[in-house]
């Protein structure tokens, strides 16, 4: 059995760690506080300053 991931979680936890950013909060600080790499948070960061808010939204359009 294939597990699928969990697409709406994850964007809720990107919109919610660019809420967190966006309040001055560091990449740590959010890593820590959500559970992920910084690295992670990095990347979200770079995808924000790009893109906004839109740029975090979740593209998923496969069939299920």
């Amino acid at each position: 059995m294939v597990e699928s991931r969990d697409f709406v979680g994850m964007e809720k936890r990107r919109l919610r760690g660019a809420e967190l950013l966006n309040k001055g909060m560091s990449p740590s600080q959010v890593a820590l506080k959500l559970g992920v790499a910084r690295q992670t948070v990095a990347v979200w960061q770079k995808r924000l300053a790009q893109g906004g808010t839109k740029a975090l939204k979740s593209s998923f359009s496969g069939k299920l």
